[in-house]
Parts: structure tokens; C-alpha cells; sequence
């Protein structure tokens, strides 16, 4: 059975926490503050990943971050009519076609997961054109759960394809597909590693910038395969360059971006950006990252609810997908949404999601920079 010292830890942590601080979850009405625009109705929005050519978002709705067997979902954001529309375990399409050949792992299991609480997520096209969604899973199994998305006139489908069993991964973070059908992901920290009292020695790590996790590489042909030079403290958000030669991270622990070749390990560029979170491509091949910039015990505090909202101060950058040359567009605090976790593009808006509350924020692509910074990697 794996350990929850994740959990206990948290648990003790916020119920101090509640005596010695003011809360930063707000149960704020769904109302609109200047050029932002909450859209509610949804569960802890940690991930999106756009479908191409339609108003569409899919949503990764996290269960409880500190009951990993508490289901979450998968939902469908139009953003014509701002609506949401379940795509949770409970009607999404599990029936596979027995013509097709699996996808993902033949060994993994044959059956889509008994509960299904996701995390990263990321949309593209296979070889032969069909939409392939990739789930990080964190609920009856530790997998990388395959989906296709699939049009029938106006309704959108997703069925279950098949799985990765990420082993010796304990703990995956975000996750890119590679155009070989395999994957790159982020292992955060190990899971089930040693404990002291409530304190996972590895959570130990991690707040003392300490290497904790890395990047691996997955295929049918090879397996699993580390990728090199990606060491560091809490991995997080992963993206990869069109050419699929260099790979992006982010390390939350250790306030960095890193751009690094994916074969060699080479360090090509860093960015210190505070704890930066996902990573997503604007439509002009820039980088976005969403960054926390509040108090641990806030982070601590959001992670109590699925409702209302969570309020602290977030930062979203732009980064120049050569240099890592970053700017800030965006700097926020309190209603109506804080605590953003990833920013995706839609046409001339963002759609900024979190891993607290019952919202997604809308807010216009800014024109106009809050800080810009430059690279002094060499």
C-alpha cells in the first residue's frame, strides 16, 4: 500500500496553519473584476489542453490532493456558451474497439482505472491523425492513462485506449507526447520514500532545493529511459520543442526554468521565474508558465477546498522558447481566482486554471509586460 505522508503532513500543517493566519479561500461569488472573468461550475482546474480549431477546452479536474483515491474527472469547457460538460469515469466511453490495436503499454492493464483522479494532461494528434489524450493519474493506479478524443457532430467523445504503468515513478507531475507514441514525464518526488514522523524525507529535500525528482522518456520500443541533466526539486511542468530535441521543465522547488537537450542532457538555457508551475505553447511558439508567488501556508490553506476560490498571488510569463528570455504579463492577487497553475491561449484570451476552487478564469491576452527579464545562462 503506498504511504500518505504527503497527507499527514499537509493535515498537520494547515490545521496550525488555520490558527495562525488568515485563509486565502475565499467564498467568492462567480462575478466578473475588470477584464477578469470567472467561469465556474468546474473542480480544482489543474490542467487544459486546447482541442484545435474548436472553442473548446478539456478540463483536468484533480480530486482531493491529499486523498488520492477521491475521484476527480475530465470535463469539456465551450467557451462560446462558458459552460462545462462532465467527461468523468462514469460516461466516458470505455468500450474499445477489439480491431484496434492498444495504445500505450500491451502489459498495462486491459481495463480503464476503477477511479480516475488526474493531473497533467496533454492533447495531440497521432500518426495517423487521430486526437490522443495523455492523463497523469493518481487514483486506483499510479498510470499514464490513454484516451482518444474523438467529434460525432457537435458531441465530443473520449474513450479509454490504454495505460503506462510508470514504474519506478511514484509520483508523476505533467506530461508531453512524443510523435513515436511514446511520452515525456515528470516525476516530482518519490512517493513512498522514507519517513520521519509525518515528514516524507523527500518533501524534506525538495524545501531545501534539494534534487527530487527528474524527466523520463517512454516507448514501446525502448521502455523507460531517464532523461539526462533533468535532475532537480520538484519537477513540474514539461514541454517539448516541434523538432522533439529539446525538452522544457520547470522545477518548482528551485524557482527555475531549464531548456535542455533531450539526447545529450546539455543545459541550453535557464530562467529563475518563482516556483513556476505548467508549462503551455502560445500560438506564436512562445512559452507560457504560470508562477506561485504567495506563502506556503496559502498554498497549504487551498489545498482544503474544491469550492469558491483560492486567492493568492500568481505571475504568468511568456518565455522566448530559444533564450528563455521571460516577461511577465500578468501579476495577480485575491478575486476574482488566484493560485493559477497553468495558462492556455485561446485565440486573444487566456484560460488560467488552479489547483483549488470551482472556476476558470478568462482574461485578454495582455499587450503590456508587468517585468521583463533577461538570460544570463551561459
Amino acid at each position: 500500500m503506498r504511504k500518505n505522508a504527503f497527507t499527514s503532513f499537509c493535515s498537520k500543517l494547515i490545521g496550525v496553519s488555520l490558527f495562525l493566519t488568515g485563509c486565502s479561500v475565499a467564498h467568492e461569488p462567480c462575478r466578473s473584476i475588470d477584464n477578469k472573468h470567472p467561469i465556474c461550475g468546474t473542480s480544482r482546474p489543474e490542467d487544459i489542453a486546447r482541442i484545435p480549431g474548436q472553442p473548446l477546452l478539456i478540463i483536468s479536474e484533480m480530486g482531493d490532493p491529499l486523498n488520492h483515491l477521491t475521484p476527480g474527472g475530465l470535463s469539456l469547457l465551450n467557451t462560446n456558451t462558458n459552460t462545462f460538460t462532465p467527461l468523468d469515469p462514469y460516461t466516458i466511453n470505455t468500450t474499445r474497439d477489439n480491431s484496434d490495436h492498444r495504445w500505450g503499454d500491451p502489459l498495462c492493464s486491459t481495463s480503464p482505472p476503477v477511479i480516475l483522479s488526474p493531473h497533467g494532461i496533454h492533447l495531440s494528434a497521432r500518426s495517423d491523425d487521430r486526437m490522443q489524450l495523455l492523463v497523469i493519474n493518481h487514483g486506483s493506479r499510479e498510470a499514464v492513462e490513454y484516451f482518444e478524443v474523438s467529434q460525432i457532430g457537435d458531441t465530443i467523445t473520449v474513450t479509454w485506449k490504454g495505460c503506462v504503468n510508470p514504474t519506478p515513478a511514484t509520483f508523476l507531475n505533467n506530461i508531453v507526447s512524443l510523435s513515436n507514441g511514446g511520452f515525456i514525464a515528470s516525476q516530482a518526488y518519490d512517493y513512498d520514500a522514507f519517513s520521519i514522523g509525518a515528514l516524507n524525507i523527500e518533501l524534506i529535500k525538495g524545501v531545501l532545493g534539494w534534487d527530487t525528482g527528474y524527466l523520463f522518456e517512454w516507448n514501446t520500443a525502448q521502455g523507460f529511459t531517464k532523461i539526462p541533466g533533468s535532475n532537480g526539486p520538484f519537477v513540474n511542468g514539461v514541454a517539448i520543442s516541434d523538432d522533439e530535441e529539446s525538452v522544457y521543465a520547470t522545477y518548482y522547488m528551485g524557482d527555475e526554468v531549464r531548456k535542455i537537450h533531450r539526447s545529450s542532457g546539455e543545459r541550453l538555457a535557464t530562467m529563475t521565474i518563482p516556483q513556476p508551475d505548467n508549462l503551455t505553447w502560445t500560438t506564436d511558439g512562445q512559452l507560457l508558465v504560470a508562477s506561485h508567488q504567495g506563502y506556503l501556508v496559502e498554498k497549504l490553506l487551498c489545498l482544503l477546498t474544491a469550492e469558491s476560490a483560492c486567492t493568492f498571488q500568481f505571475g504568468i510569463y511568456t518565455l522566448d522558447a530559444d533564450s528563455l528570455n521571460s516577461t511577465e504579463i500578468i501579476n495577480h492577487k485575491g478575486y476574482p481566482m488566484g493560485g493559477v497553475t497553468v495558462a492556455t491561449q485561446l485565440d486573444s484570451s487566456l484560460y488560467l486554471g488552479s489547483y483549488s476552487g470551482d472556476r476558470v478564469m478568462r482574461i485578454p491576452f495582455p499587450k503590456h509586460h508587468v517585468n521583463k527579464l533577461e538570460n544570463t545562462y551561459e
